[in-house]
């Protein structure tokens, strides 16, 4: 897809442990294709009801926080 920007606003609808395989390689799959297009990545927010649904707010944490360490390294690669 041929875009101005690439918006990467998938974790809300993924697991930690999918958030941790598919980010840095979905990136690095745009970059190669697009390598002069911006790339957002946008973290999940933390519901207002998270603190009723037992273990919600600290899934959310974990799916950020792979998140920004595939940000992190990217970025200490040089993408």
């Amino acid at each position: 897809v041929d875009a101005a920007i690439y918006v990467i606003d998938s974790v809300p609808n993924m697991s930690a442990d999918q958030v941790a395989e598919r980010a840095e390689p979905l990136i690095r799959q745009l970059r190669a294709a697009r390598p002069e297009t911006p790339i957002l990545m946008v973290e999940s927010i933390i519901a207002r009801n998270a603190w009723i649904r037992e273990g919600k707010e600290n899934e959310t944490d974990k799916k950020n926080a792979h998140l920004r360490a595939a940000y992190e390294k990217l970025i200490a690669e040089g993408y």
